[in-house]
C-alpha cells in the first residue's frame, strides 16, 4: 500500500481545524499563526516543524503550511524543502479544501502529490506520484 495515499496532514489539518472553528464562529475570527515544535530523540535534536495558518489571495481563503527543518541525523531522511499545503475556503458553509501539495523536496515527484478541488462542478483533480485522479 503507497503511504501517501492519505496523506496524515489532511487529517492533522480537518482536526486542527474543527478544534479552531466552535459552532457559528467562522472566517472572521480565524486568527493566523505559526507554531514551532521540536523533535527530539533520546536527547538528540531530530528538527523543527513549523506549522502555519496564513490568509490567502481570495476572500475567506485560508493556507496552513508544514515545513519540516531535520536536524543532521533526520536530514537524512528528510529534506528541509519537503512541505506539505492544504489552501481551503472557510465561511458560513463550512471548511472547504481548494487545493492540497505535498512535496517531498526530493528532485523525483515519485513521492509528491497535488490536488485541486472544484466544488462548482463537484470534481477532484491531481496525482500522487504517477497515479492520475480525475
Amino acid at each position: 500500500m503507497n503511504r501517501r495515499t492519505i496523506p496524515p496532514i489532511l487529517c492533522l489539518l480537518g482536526s486542527a481545524l474543527l478544534m479552531l472553528l466552535p459552532q457559528g464562529a467562522w472566517s472572521q475570527e480565524i486568527r493566523p499563526f505559526t507554531a514551532r515544535y521540536e523533535a527530539r530523540y533520546y536527547g538528540i535534536n531530530g528538527g523543527t516543524l513549523e506549522l502555519t495558518l496564513r490568509k490567502g489571495s481570495q476572500p475567506n481563503e485560508y493556507v496552513y503550511e508544514s515545513r519540516a527543518k531535520p536536524g543532521l541525523i533526520a536530514a537524512f531522511l528528510i529534506s528541509e524543502a519537503a512541505r506539505e499545503i492544504s489552501t481551503m475556503i472557510v465561511d458560513a458553509d463550512g471548511v472547504r479544501p481548494v487545493k492540497f501539495v505535498a512535496d517531498d523536496g526530493k528532485k523525483s515527484t515519485e513521492q509528491d502529490s497535488m490536488y485541486q478541488f472544484d466544488w462548482a462542478q463537484k470534481k477532484l483533480a491531481g496525482h500522487t506520484g504517477n497515479v492520475e485522479l480525475n
